[in-house]
């Protein structure tokens, strides 16, 4: 992953430890709604996490669970 840690983590959440990644390790999109059913994000989303400043992190992370709020609650379930 580039550099020694005492921890193995993804190498999207190292980038700024101080808004991990929200990837739950599920990587699998919904079929009928293009999101990841783990962590709620779109593939535009997963691919451009690793660019995105602190901000913007954030506020991703408030769209998300968002989403996934709002799918749930339209009897979606997330796995």
């Amino acid at each position: 992953y580039g550099r020694a840690t005492n921890t193995l983590r993804a190498p999207m959440a190292s980038i700024d430890s101080t808004v991990d990644s929200p990837c739950t390790k599920v990587c699998t999109l919904h079929p009928r709604v293009p999101v990841c059913t783990g962590c709620g994000r779109n593939l535009s989303e997963i691919e451009r996490w690793p660019a995105l400043k602190r901000e913007e992190r954030i506020e991703l992370m408030v769209v998300v669970r968002k989403r996934l709020e709002d799918l749930q609650a339209s009897g979606w379930r997330t796995l």
